[in-house]
C-alpha cells in the first residue's frame, strides 16, 4: 500500500529527529568539558594547612543573624533580625543578596594582633560590581570558623582590607 504524503513527511521528520538526537548525543559524549551548570566550589587552604570546601552555610550572631551560603561559585548573604540577642529565636529575614565569588592567591593578613595566611576573595554582584575582600578559615577547632575583611581596616594597593573582622562565622 503506497504511503500518503503526510505519512512520508512524518517518517522523514522522525528519521531526521532520530539522526539529530544521536548526533547531539554523540557530540555531548565526546565533549571533555565540565558541565557549566554545576560549577565546582573552589577550595581554600585553611589554618591547619588542609584544603577545605566552602560549600554550606556559615553563620554568625552579633545583634543580627548573618548567614553566608556557599554553593558552587555562588555566595548568598542573608541578614536576619532577631528578638533574642543570641539569635536563638525564629529569625525575620531583612536582607538577601547573591553573587559569584572567586578565590585568589594567599596573603598575610592581621587577626587580633596576629598575622595569619588568608586569601584574596572577590565577590561579583548581579550588576557586575566587584568587592575585593579577604577570607581566612581556622579549622583547628570545632566548629571551623571563617573570617572576612574588616570594613574599617586600612586597605592594600588593590583596595583589600589588611585586617580581618573579629566576627567569626561558624560552619553549620
Amino acid at each position: 500500500m503506497p504511503r500518503t504524503h503526510a505519512t512520508g513527511k512524518v517518517m522523514r521528520s522522525f528519521s531526521v529527529g532520530v539522526i539529530t538526537f544521536f548526533a547531539i548525543f554523540l557530540a555531548g559524549a565526546c565533549n571533555d568539558d565540565d558541565d557549566p551548570a554545576t560549577p565546582t566550589t573552589p577550595t581554600l587552604v585553611a589554618a591547619s594547612g588542609s584544603e577545605i570546601n566552602l560549600d554550606g552555610t556559615w553563620e554568625s550572631c552579633f545583634l543580627f543573624g548573618f548567614q553566608n551560603i556557599f554553593s558552587g561559585t555562588t555566595l548568598t548573604m542573608v541578614v536576619n533580625g532577631h528578638d533574642a540577642l543570641d539569635c536563638s529565636d525564629t529569625p525575620t529575614e531583612l536582607l538577601r543578596s547573591s553573587g559569584t565569588f572567586s578565590l585568589g592567591e594567599a596573603l598575610d593578613v592581621g587577626l587580633s594582633g596576629t598575622t595569619v595566611s588568608g586569601a584574596k576573595f572577590d565577590i561579583t554582584d548581579s550588576a557586575g560590581q566587584v568587592d575585593k575582600d579577604i577570607i581566612y578559615v581556622d579549622d583547628t577547632g570545632v566548629p571551623s570558623v571563617m573570617y572576612f575583611g574588616e570594613d574599617s581596616s586600612p586597605v592594600d594597593a588593590e583596595g583589600r582590607p589588611t585586617e580581618l573582622a573579629i566576627l567569626p562565622f561558624s560552619k553549620q
